[in-house]
């Protein structure tokens, strides 16, 4: 399974934040195709991906610890988790596509939709780092102790 495949399917099973973070997307992409203020809608969009991301490495340090232990390099990391991020965008933005042109009749400009996807990507690039400079062994130490019996 390639990289971008794991992303997604990441993005797309068992991540209820994730589908909240495509939410935060699509009304950021609506409110842009509105001809709301742009700044205070990207700010929005990048606190969400931010705290997102962190909350998401928080959750799966073992994961992340596990594949670090396993030989996957740190920008690999780093690039996984901000293909999920792309990804969350993406998916986001198309409902924020339609929501824009139900509301105000217009469609957002594709420079407005890389905004957005790039205003994600740089919240989460600082989260993405930390985590991929976490302690293998330290997280590897957050499984659960095998139990005998």
């Amino acid at each position: 399974m390639n990289l971008a495949r794991l992303a997604l399917r990441t993005v797309l099973f068992g991540r209820p934040r994730a589908w909240l973070a495509m939410l935060a997307a699509a009304l950021v992409t609506a409110a842009l195709g509105c001809g709301a203020d742009r700044v205070p809608a990207l700010a929005i969009l990048a606190c969400v991906m931010a705290a997102h991301t962190v909350v998401q490495t928080l959750a799966r340090r073992r994961e992340l610890a596990s594949l670090r232990a396993l030989g996957m390099r740190r920008t690999v990391l780093v690039l996984m988790l901000e293909l999920e991020i792309l990804w969350i965008t993406c998916l986001g933005a198309l409902p924020g596509v339609g929501a824009a042109l139900l509301v105000s009749g217009t469609m957002p400009a594709l420079h407005e939709a890389a905004e957005v996807m790039g205003a994600g990507l740089l919240a989460a690039l600082v989260p993405a780092i930390r985590a991929a400079l976490g302690d293998v062994a330290q997280g590897l130490a957050l499984l659960p102790a095998r139990q005998e019996g």
